[in-house]
C-alpha cells in the first residue's frame, strides 16, 4: 500500500513556495509574465513503497499574477463517452487560457471544461483543486 502526497510551504514575503512531491500528479506553475506553464514533476516516489526512499524538495519563485495549481487525478482522469481521458494537456490549456483570472474563476473554468468534456458521464473519482495566486 502506498499514498501520493504534495507538501508545500509558502513564504509570501519572498514569493517562494518550497515543495516536495511524493509521486503525486505534477503541479502546474502558470507564469503570468509569459503566460506559460511549467510542469512540476515529483521529487520522489509515493510514500510506503520503499522505507529508505529519499525525498527532495524544490523552490519555486512567484512573480505577481503567477499561479500554482495542485490537483487530484479525478480531474485529469475524467473520461468522456468514448473512453478518452481529460488529461494533463487539456488541464494545462485551461490554466493557460484562464490563468490571469481570479482564483474562483480559474477553478470554475477547470470544472466546467471537465464536465463539458465528460458530458453526461459523472466524474468518477475525487476531484480536488488547490490554487495559490500571487496578487502583488
Amino acid at each position: 500500500m502506498y499514498i501520493t502526497l504534495i507538501d508545500a510551504c509558502l513564504d509570501p514575503e519572498m514569493g517562494k513556495v518550497t515543495y516536495a512531491n511524493a509521486g503525486h500528479n505534477p503541479g502546474l506553475h502558470y507564469q503570468a509574465e509569459t503566460r506559460t506553464i511549467e510542469t512540476l514533476m515529483p521529487t520522489g516516489m509515493p510514500l510506503g513503497i520503499d522505507d529508505e526512499a529519499v525525498y527532495g524538495s524544490r523552490d519555486l519563485y512567484f512573480n505577481p499574477g503567477d499561479v500554482l495549481l495542485l490537483y487530484t487525478d479525478g480531474v485529469t482522469e475524467a473520461i468522456d463517452s468514448a473512453g478518452e481521458e481529460f488529461g494533463l494537456e487539456r488541464l494545462k490549456s485551461v490554466l493557460q487560457v484562464n490563468g490571469q483570472k481570479p482564483v474562483v474563476e480559474i477553478i470554475a473554468e477547470i470544472l466546467r471544461e471537465a464536465e463539458n468534456f465528460t458530458g453526461a458521464a459523472p466524474l468518477f473519482d475525487d476531484t480536488t483543486l488547490v490554487i495559490f495566486k500571487r496578487l502583488s
